[in-house]
């Protein structure tokens, strides 16, 4: 029931496909992946630029991170979500990062099975 509330933005006793699509599928939603970089914007944007750069990605406001997961965050960083290696990840590069369909993910997940 939440998630339809969620989902339902226009219409509270319906959907439209892209409520729908977003419902079922949040991989094929845009405005799911607008939510989710705006929730990473604001969990680690600690100038608020509308960038991140890479000492903020290595920091969680949330937890400690170990020296392992660091060096995990930072090679990331560099790897994948800092696409053009200048240092900042902009909104452009972030939605490409956050994007399920991106071959990043399918990869983690390979390598944690």
């Amino acid at each position: 029931k939440a998630a339809w509330s969620e989902a339902a933005r226009t219409n509270p006793d319906a959907v439209n496909i892209d409520e729908f699509l977003g419902l079922e599928h949040p991989e094929s939603s845009h405005s799911f992946l607008a939510q989710r970089v705006d929730e990473m914007m604001g969990k680690l944007d600690t100038d608020d630029d509308g960038k991140l750069s890479r000492a903020e990605y290595l920091v969680d406001p949330y937890k400690d991170l170990n020296a392992e997961e660091v060096q995990s965050r930072d090679k990331e960083f560099q790897n994948v979500l800092d696409k053009n290696n200048d240092g900042i990840a902009d909104k452009k590069e972030i939605v490409q990062f956050l994007d399920p369909k991106n071959p990043h993910w399918a990869k983690d997940e390979a390598i944690s099975l």
